[in-house]
Order: C-alpha cells, then structure tokens, then sequence
C-alpha cells in the first residue's frame, strides 16, 4: 500500500512538474531556502519569470520601454483583472534602470490563479508602459497555479 501510495504521489509530482516548464528548482545549501522559477514567457511585449522561493511567490516583469527606473517602494505594478479589478503592487527589488520590475504576489493568488490579467502598466521614476494583453496571452494565472502545485 505504503509502494502504491508513494507511486501515485510521485506520478502527480512529476506531471505537475513537467507541466510546469520548470527553469530552476534549488535549496540553499546555508539557509535551506527552495527557490523555484519558471522558465521565461513573453506577456505581450513584456518578458516575466514567475518565482516561488520558500513561500512567498514573485513575478518578474520586464520591458523595452524606457520608464526610469524601478524604485523599492516608489514604482509600482498594476494589474487590471476580466473582472474589472485593479491589483497594485510595489516594485520590492533593488533599483533597477533598465525595465526591469519586482512584485511580490503573496496577498494576491487567489485573484490571480482564477481571474485573466487583461492589462499590466510597469509605472516607473519617469514614466510608464502599459500593455494590453490579447485574449489567451495572460500565462500569470497558469505560471501560479503551477507554482503552488509544487
């Protein structure tokens, strides 16, 4: 029973796994931290990584737009959900000049395992970019569900 149980569980594990396109999945050998990311996808014109290290979930979100730069606590991301919900979050990274933004997703799975990010505006130091996304291109959704399945 003990054989067939450990069977079916690994059998899900690794269907999750495989499903997700994982790019990396590692434990700190000094603090035993679990880093996973996902491998990179094109939102529209932005690239994202979606990242899961120990609990906390992380989306990096990345344009050609010049924006300034991605200030801690000054710059910010929104999410505009098919609901009509807007998400905004918190560049958490270091400063970044060249497009690059930082979100921490913790308070928001939920809304974004189950509702379709229509639109995403990256608001840097100088400006902003706003992207449109098509219909089927969010992939915020799918990278999150596969994160909290591993």
């Amino acid at each position: 029973m003990k054989t067939t149980l450990a069977l079916i569980l690994s059998t899900l594990v690794s269907t999750a796994y495989s499903q997700c396109k994982v790019a990396m999945d590692e434990v700190d050998a000094f603090t035993g931290k679990r880093t996973v990311a996902l491998k990179g996808d094109y939102l529209g014109t932005l690239v994202q990584v979606a990242a899961r290290i120990d609990s906390s979930y992380y989306l990096y979100l990345s344009t050609h737009q010049d924006v300034g730069c991605s200030q801690t606590g000054q710059s910010q991301v929104w999410f505009k959900l098919d609901d009509g919900t807007i998400i905004q979050l918190p560049h958490v990274g270091s400063l970044n000049c060249k497009g690059s933004f930082t979100i921490k997703l913790d308070d928001y799975i939920a809304e974004l395992k189950t509702h379709n990010v229509t639109t995403i505006r990256l608001i840097g130091s100088t400006s902003y970019h706003t992207e449109e996304l098509k219909k089927g291109q969010d992939t915020i959704s799918k990278g999150l569900t596969c994160l909290t399945s591993l």
